[in-house]
């Protein structure tokens, strides 16, 4: 390597750009342990006031025939899935004749269960649920109204 090349590596790795980009990513701090504090006597206690929440997979569920389908009817089927009270159910806006909905799934128990093609009827549409295409419809409702 010649000695203009190897100066030219050092001025680049020396840069005021570079150098933002490794301090900023080394600031970024993720934690899943239990946090304790201590009270004046010196005991300590976890904190009951503020919990990590339960991360969930959501996943859409659609081509539900009939537009009368509940929220609860979808609990209901799935209450025979060990874990069902932990699952999240929201009803989605639909165009036509089908319902859809988007499950909040907390552990792997559930989703195999959940997701396996057995479980539901034939015609029911199951995938992962895609959120971008909600900020997208919700972009579009927003154009629209400025318009």
């Amino acid at each position: 390597m010649s000695a203009n090349t190897s100066k030219n590596i050092n001025r680049n790795l020396n840069s005021n750009h570079n150098k933002g980009i490794r301090n900023s990513a080394a600031k970024v701090t993720f934690c899943t342990g239990k946090v304790k504090q201590q009270d004046n006597s010196g005991n300590s206690k976890i904190v009951n006031k503020i919990l990590g929440a339960t991360r969930k997979k959501w996943y859409y569920v659609g081509r539900i025939q009939g537009t009368n389908i509940t929220v609860d009817d979808i609990k209901n089927y799935i209450a025979d899935v060990n874990g069902h009270e932990d699952v999240e159910v929201k009803k989605l806006n639909t165009q036509g004749k089908n319902s859809a909905f988007c499950l909040g799934l907390p552990t792997e128990d559930i989703i195999k269960v959940i997701i396996s093609q057995e479980f539901w009827p034939e015609g029911v549409c199951l995938r992962e649920f895609n959120l971008r295409n909600i900020f997208l419809e919700q972009k579009k409702k927003l154009m629209q109204v400025k318009s």
